[in-house]
């Protein structure tokens, strides 16, 4: 009698995907770090609750800032090293204090946006 060896089928890996495992995400936590882990929208394929203050998607390859306006209570938003090029959608965040856009596409900063957030104390960014 021969043994067959089979081999499980791979688990098929998106190209942009880390080798280790996909973050654990607590709905319930008033932090979100997905820094590192690139995608291509914010807010889809994992949750953005209301209760959020502390954002951070450093380097996620994001083009664009979105899904973020029912975050009223984010008071840190971190979006540095992606490829963002306009400062959008952030106008209802005013309890944003710490705004992080450096390392971006940015071609300006329009201060139009900036002054909805009343609460800011700093922001870094590079235009």
């Amino acid at each position: 009698m021969t043994e067959e060896h089979v081999e499980p089928p791979k688990e098929e890996k998106r190209p942009w995907q880390r080798i280790d495992s996909d973050p654990v995400i607590d709905v319930n936590s008033p932090y979100l770090d997905l820094s590192h882990h690139p995608h291509e929208t914010m807010g889809v394929g994992y949750p953005l609750g209301i209760n959020l203050t502390d954002i951070d998607l450093t380097n996620c390859r994001l083009n664009k800032i979105e899904n973020i306006g029912h975050l009223v209570n984010l008071t840190r938003l971190c979006l540095r090293q992606n490829r963002i090029p306009v400062l959008e959608n952030i106008t209802t965040l005013v309890k944003l204090e710490n705004f992080d856009v450096y390392d971006n596409a940015l071609k300006s900063a329009h201060e139009d946006v900036l002054s909805h957030l009343t609460s800011l104390r700093y922001i870094f960014l590079h235009v």
